[in-house]
């Protein structure tokens, strides 16, 4: 008897991990094996021009530095992500301040802002490439209040094109963002907010002192999700300009893409191994530095 159910303690305890299993084999096929199999093809010279491949080394990842090319790639990459974390945060903090309260209106609003994050990329780009053309909405809506016919290229000029595109991939994920400071907002106890006011602490002074250190978890979430969506984006800017004008959108994944349709599969192995230890080097370090705050708070 004792044997029995000793038997029967050690199988409730690992019996969860049977539920995991095919979680855990399709991501070993899908993501750990290529991942590791990436890894390996960086350090060859494995392309499709020919029928084998060599050992190269880092040979490979000289390239990357001799060609130049990643420099340029990583300061449009870094002016991506930036302006469309500072965008995408910045107005979904403002909107769950406006939409915290549960009510029939803002529950629409909420729902109303948060549809483009459940509609497929490549529908978003196509609308704002509509939106943003010489002779789409954005100039007609100008053309109607300013005196002429405004006809600018929105997605045509190397200067600042990078931070329209930006704006617009930050559009659609605000409403997702916006939902997380929602419910970190929710979480603070009204007890606390109570207390504030009957001290006398105005509205932005509520914002500044009591809401935003109470909400460094979701903010934490946010930031991080936010960077790491921006550093590897790649449906909207292959939707809304190919990486263009000229190359001026190009952007860590439309490079690696591209490259990998030049028949380069080992010169653009090396350059996937570039970007994930670029977004982890800057990940990393901000979420660790953030969860201290969390531990703080």
């Amino acid at each position: 008897m004792f044997k029995r159910k000793k038997i029967h303690d050690t199988v409730d305890k690992i019996h969860p991990m049977y539920f995991a299993i095919p979680a855990i084999v399709v991501y070993s096929i899908f993501f750990l094996f290529p991942i590791i199999i990436n890894f390996g093809t960086a350090f060859t010279d494995w392309n499709t021009y020919q029928s084998g491949f060599n050992f190269t080394g880092l040979e490979n990842f000289k390239k990357l530095i001799e060609y130049g090319d990643i420099f340029r790639v990583t300061k449009t990459t870094i002016l991506f992500t930036i302006t469309a974390v500072v965008l995408q945060n910045v107005i979904a903090f403002f909107l769950a301040l406006a939409l915290e309260k549960a009510s029939k209106l803002n529950n629409f609003f909420r729902a109303l802002f948060f549809a483009p994050a459940v509609i497929a990329i490549v529908v978003w780009g196509y609308l704002f490439q509509t939106i943003l053309h010489p002779k789409g909405v954005l100039n007609s809506l100008l053309s109607s209040l300013v005196p002429g016919d405004v006809t600018f290229v929105w997605l045509g000029s190397v200067d600042f094109t990078i931070f329209v595109v930006a704006g617009a991939n930050a559009w659609m994920w605000t409403g997702f963002t916006m939902m997380i400071y929602i419910a970190a907002m929710n979480s603070i106890p009204e007890q606390i907010i109570e207390a504030a006011r009957i001290d006398g602490l105005g509205y932005f002074g509520m914002i500044r002192r009591i809401i935003i250190p109470l909400i460094i978890p979701g903010l934490t979430v946010n930031i991080i999700i936010s960077i790491i969506g921006s550093l590897k984006v790649f449906d909207m800017i292959m939707v809304m300009t190919k990486g263009g004008p000229g190359k001026a959108t190009e952007v860590f994944n439309t490079w690696i893409y591209e490259t990998y349709g030049q028949g380069l599969l080992g010169y653009a192995s090396s350059m996937n191994i570039f970007m994930i230890i670029f977004i982890s080097a800057i990940a990393f370090p901000i979420y660790l530095q953030m969860s201290k705050r969390v531990v703080e708070a």
